[in-house]
């Protein structure tokens, strides 16, 4: 569970300086009107600003898929519990088989009148 905190922490740290990245970024491409002096600003500022909000958005889906993963594995060991508390009930349990024959049911229902 603190790796899963970890992942946050670090995608929420990721995602804020990848923002805060592309808006320097815009800053500096916003004065410009040339094409040449954008490029420095589009590489740095743009590419890196949006390579950080995707890791920072992968290290968050990786931190969920643990808590899925972790939550899945407590559900099938308590599935598996019970379905051995299922078997020993049937296996001590008395049950009475109803024979699905209509001769039957209508030799029983003949013989009542």
């Amino acid at each position: 569970m603190k790796r899963t905190k970890q992942l946050y922490v670090l995608a929420g740290v990721l995602v804020v300086v990848g923002a805060i990245v592309l808006i320097v970024g815009y800053s500096g491409i916003r004065g410009e009107a040339d094409v040449a002096l954008q490029l420095p600003y589009i590489v740095s500022g743009g590419l890196g600003g949006l390579f950080l909000l995707g890791m920072g958005v992968g290290l968050f889906l990786a931190g969920s898929l643990g808590e899925v993963r972790t939550e899945q594995s407590r559900l099938e060991a308590t599935v598996s519990g019970l379905a051995g508390e299922v078997r020993t009930l049937l296996d001590h349990a008395e049950i009475e088989t109803v024979a699905d024959d209509s001769s039957a049911i209508a030799s029983r229902t003949s013989g009542a009148r």
